[in-house]
């Protein structure tokens, strides 16, 4: 059965409790995946784990926008540097509960006072497989630059840049 908060979230509960949760908060969250669970109800995320207090489940985000970290939240604030936008959340489910589709669209600020530099749009398709079991998610970003963009990211370990 899906219940759904409005266009801030969805869940998908069975016999076993909450199977499918996803929130969209971009304050000072992403929107996210909180419970990605196993039939019997095992969650296979984890969301804020200690060790990496900016990891949400599961969720996306670019690491660097124009130098500015959207990836990592200060420890003292909770906030990214930059700062997303969610705008025209469409959420639809199916009665039968057989799957969901949510449509969003988040804009990036790497500096509050300036325009959006970047859109995404995001389409996330949840469904049960053909064998009935579990969840299958289909996760789909479309990415527009608004401005001149540098997406970048951290260098593996043991690397440098160049």
């Amino acid at each position: 059965m899906w219940k759904q908060d409005g266009n801030r979230s969805l869940e998908l509960t069975n016999e076993n409790g909450a199977i499918v949760r996803f929130v969209l908060d971009a304050a000072p969250r992403d929107p996210h995946f909180e419970i990605l669970a196993t039939p019997d109800g095992r969650n296979t995320v984890w969301v804020a784990p200690p060790d990496h207090v900016w990891h949400y489940g599961m969720w996306f985000s670019w690491k660097f926008i124009n130098g500015v970290n959207f990836w990592e939240t200060n420890p003292k604030t909770g906030l990214q540097q930059g700062r997303n936008e969610i705008l025209d959340t469409v959420i639809e489910s199916r009665p039968d509960a057989a799957s969901a589709t949510i449509r969003y669209r988040e804009l990036s600020y790497p500096n509050p006072d300036d325009p959006a530099v970047l859109e995404d749009t995001v389409v996330i398709r949840i469904e049960r497989p053909a064998d009935g079991r579990g969840t299958q998610v289909t996760w789909s970003i479309t990415t527009k630059a608004l401005a001149d963009v540098e997406l970048d990211h951290s260098p593996a370990r043991g690397t440098r840049r160049p």
